[in-house]
């Protein structure tokens, strides 16, 4: 019996050296020949011998990796009718803005398929960077929801007031229009340049491989200067609304 696995999986990752070492060990105990490929920021397409290839590569800004391919197949033509003869395992990791940060394919013997699955889950579960759930969260989506709260509480408020009427001036008409259009924009308007920041600040994939390694670090530095400016900030608001405003 062949079985086969193929799932996009929304795991954020910091890809290093170390982390990529144990994915190439996971390929390397199963298949004779590992395919390691990368598409670059200038638009080129690289194959690699060998893992210290791949390591010694310069990912620098200018072409620096943005999809990373490991692949492997094999195949007994001696024995062609027997299942566990034929294994087939793809990691895709991507640094794309819409598309899961990872896709891995897997297709042999029952028993190859749920081992490889788990070993290399047991990897990208630890490689995770500290701020995963920060990546993951939607602005757009979560002020969507949070409007459509608003809006139903707004509403059951109207009934229980009994103000169905929608009589008044021409000036107040005006009024509700507007405030009614920039409520439903606040979504996008609010949204939209939080996950622009989230997106350059906590990036949900990263090549941390050659030249990119000192961008990480200092991408770290700016993520502690991001919060000892907004935790104080929240704190300072905090004590003036409780001051003036109490």
């Amino acid at each position: 019996m062949i079985t086969s696995y193929d799932q996009p999986l929304n795991i954020p990752y910091v890809l290093d050296e170390e982390s990529l070492r144990k994915v190439y060990l996971i390929f390397f105990k199963e298949f004779k020949k590992i395919t390691i490929r990368a598409n670059c920021n200038d638009s080129t397409y690289k194959e690699f011998y060998d893992l210290e290839e791949l390591l010694n590569f310069e990912n620098n800004s200018s072409r620096r990796i943005l999809e990373l391919r490991l692949e492997s197949f094999q195949f007994n033509h001696d024995k062609i009718d027997s299942d566990e003869e034929y294994k087939r395992a793809e990691l895709h990791f991507r640094n794309a803005r819409y598309l899961p940060p990872v896709n891995l394919e897997i297709k042999g013997e029952d028993k190859f398929v749920q081992g490889f699955k788990d070993e290399i889950g047991h990897v990208l579960e630890g490689i995770k960077p500290w701020y995963w759930f920060i990546s993951k969260c939607n602005f757009i989506s979560l002020f969507q929801n949070l409007l459509l709260i608003i809006c139903l509480f707004m509403f059951l408020i109207g009934l229980y007031l009994n103000r169905s009427n929608l009589s008044g001036t021409f000036e107040e008409i005006n009024i509700n229009w507007l405030f009614i259009s920039l409520l439903i924009a606040s979504p996008f308007l609010l949204g939209w340049p939080l996950n622009k920041l989230r997106n350059a600040l906590f990036p949900s994939s990263f090549f941390k491989l050659g030249q990119q390694k000192n961008k990480y670090d200092q991408l770290l530095k700016i993520q502690g200067w991001f919060f000892k400016f907004l935790i104080p900030s929240g704190l300072i608001l905090s004590f003036f609304k409780i001051a003036f405003f109490h």
